[in-house]
């Protein structure tokens, strides 16, 4: 788990979105000025087998899973496309 370092410098959220990701641009402007870190805790899940990590991740324990396993991609994105249900959690994939 990491947490925010209370004694953290005074940094604020200063970026701006790249030209290649104009989609970007609403969400970069909503944290200008913002204070840093944006939050207060990060906890990281380390689950090595791809069945549970999968589960986790469909249950809403994870909210990022990255990559997606190699053996379950095919449920994940059949044919390159999200499955419907993936779809409904606003995933994406790159």
């Amino acid at each position: 788990m990491l947490e925010r370092n209370p004694t953290f410098r005074e940094e604020r959220y200063d970026f701006e979105a790249a030209a290649d990701a104009p989609q970007l641009a609403p969400e970069t402007a909503r944290l200008q000025g913002r204070r840093l870190p944006l939050v207060d805790r990060v906890e990281v899940s380390v689950i090595e087998e791809s069945q549970p990590r999968w589960l986790a991740f469909l249950q809403g324990e994870l909210d990022i899973l990255d990559p997606v396993p190699v053996d379950l991609a095919r449920v994940a994105a059949p044919n390159g496309k999200l499955a419907p249900f993936s779809s409904a959690r606003e995933s994406r994939h790159s």
